[in-house]
């Protein structure tokens, strides 16, 4: 977001690029909220039901249904800051059979689902750029004379950017061992059922308390980058970092 609004400032006078900017971002978003957040959710929800809480199936939550995992702060915060996240899975652990391991396994599929879905778009973003026919190098630089078909390119261009960005980002954040992220029921359970009950039913206000401590740490320098660039200052996230962009530098090279 903060780097879409700097190019509006710098490219106040290209319409039809402001458009590419936006409408691209916008596809980004409407796949991340009605694709990967409901893929994020099922596959949550089927592991819990093999793994003994059968009543998810009869309640119909094991399903790519929209409604299973939206969640409004989620969904804002993967528009401001590209860090998103889903509605939190509802299962009885103690219909598990293993629960310490289920839970660790469910919880782990969660952001594996965020950062293969990042991977799969870093495929798409290498293929796009091997048919940048009209040497757009950055999203926001298109000409301002640019033909129909340049902006059409850009429109995709900054689709899969922002996609594959949105995606890791929500990958690490879920790290985070809070409800509604991912790594939240690792943390409940080795605390009292009592505060996890409490936890569980305001997760709401700490989802908007999360909101607000990551965009004034990680987002408050104003770049779209920033939020990337901090994290990568963490000794833990440093190789997992490098490990994704020598993906995408290996998948460019793959396609050039």
């Amino acid at each position: 977001m903060f780097e879409i609004l700097q190019d509006i400032t710098m490219q106040i006078q290209n319409i039809p690029g402001f458009i590419a900017i936006i409408l691209g971002y916008l596809i980004a978003m409407a796949v991340f909220v009605f694709v990967v957040n409901p893929l994020h959710n099922y596959v949550k929800y089927f592991l819990a039901y093999k793994f003994g809480d059968f009543r998810l199936c009869g309640d119909g939550l094991v399903s790519m249904s929209f409604a299973n995992s939206f969640h409004w702060i989620g969904v804002f915060s993967a528009l401001v800051m590209k860090m998103g996240f889903a509605l939190p899975v509802n299962y009885n652990r103690d219909r598990l059979k293993h629960p310490i391991g289920n839970i660790i396994v469910i919880s782990l599929s969660g952001i594996l689902v965020y950062f293969l879905f990042s991977l799969a778009v870093l495929f798409l973003y290498a293929l796009v750029k091997t048919f940048n026919i009209y040497d757009i190098g950055a999203v926001g630089t298109p000409p301002v004379d640019a033909p129909l078909g340049a902006y059409v390119y850009h429109t995709i261009y900054s689709t899969v950017n922002f996609l594959t960005k949105i995606c890791f980002c929500s990958a690490v954040v879920n790290i985070i061992p809070l409800v509604p992220m991912d790594m939240g029921d690792v943390l409940y359970m080795f605390i009292n059922t009592r505060y996890t009950d409490f936890l569980r039913n305001n997760h709401m206000l700490i989802s908007a308390a999360l909101f607000v401590v990551l965009f004034f740490t990680l987002g408050k320098t104003g770049s779209y980058m920033s939020v990337l660039c901090s994290i990568s200052n963490s000794p833990i996230l440093v190789p997992i970092l490098q490990f994704y962009y020598w993906i995408i530098n290996g998948v460019g090279a793959i396609f050039a």
